[in-house]
């Protein structure tokens, strides 16, 4: 990180201050290298470096002023839509980088300095919006554009349900948590005792009581019912 000069595939000041923010964002925050991420004299670097930029400040509180900055200056590219933001690149970038990957830059920097959720969904949304047939075009955007749906789908709260079974017995509930997995058992034969089961018939003049089937402990079928026994488990 110290010197990527040292690679012959990357001699320009642009592309080592790119590799040493790539590693900088792969680690745990640090600000040894903040000082100058991309030189003494303000170099100037492509969008998507400027969101990663962004997205790394964020995470160091002395470079607090800075990160908010560059975040204004980012959120002003926004283009808002109906229901989803979208970036505008600068002419002078639209060469360079991809717009799926740098949507993806734009929901992570808004995840690191906690947006808001209206925010967060319709960055989430626009990132849906660039796909075609499914898929973002690449092995590369599809990379990034999963890489930050994850992030935004692990800072989600968990969600706490409740389910209700109705089955030959009492009904079986259960409370289950998104955040730790769940089972519960259902009751054992003793419980259910030896039941018979029979077809249910739409047809017959008495109506069904459940969609398929009617339990009767030890008792014949109904004359009504026309369909078939099976013993009891």
């Amino acid at each position: 990180m110290a010197n990527p000069g040292r690679y012959k595939y990357c001699q320009a000041a642009l592309c080592q201050q790119q590799i040493r923010l790539g590693i900088l964002l792969a680690l745990p925050a640090r600000s040894d290298f903040a000082a100058r991420p991309f030189g003494p004299n303000g170099m100037p670097c492509p969008p998507l470096a400027q969101g990663q930029l962004a997205r790394h400040l964020s995470r160091l509180p002395p470079w607090q002023t800075e990160a908010q900055a560059l975040n204004q200056t980012l959120r002003q590219r926004l283009a808002p839509g109906s229901r989803s933001d979208l970036p505008n690149v600068p002419p002078a970038w639209q060469w360079l980088g991809d717009r799926t990957a740098l949507q993806a830059e734009y929901l992570r920097l808004a995840l690191t300095r906690n947006e808001s959720a209206d925010t967060l969904a319709r960055l989430v949304q626009g990132l849906l919006d660039l796909r075609q047939n499914g898929t973002w075009g690449s092995t590369y955007a599809n990379g990034a554009a999963w890489q930050a749906l994850g992030e935004y789908q692990a800072a989600q709260p968990p969600a706490n349900l409740t389910v209700t079974i109705q089955g030959l017995g009492p009904a079986l509930t259960a409370n289950l948590r998104g955040d730790r997995p769940s089972s519960k058992k259902f009751p054992d034969r003793g419980s259910l005792g030896d039941a018979q089961f029979y077809g249910c018939n739409p047809k017959a003049a008495a109506p069904c009581t459940t969609p398929w089937c009617i339990a009767t402990p030890q008792k014949p079928p109904p004359a009504a019912w026309k369909g078939y026994a099976l013993p009891a488990p």
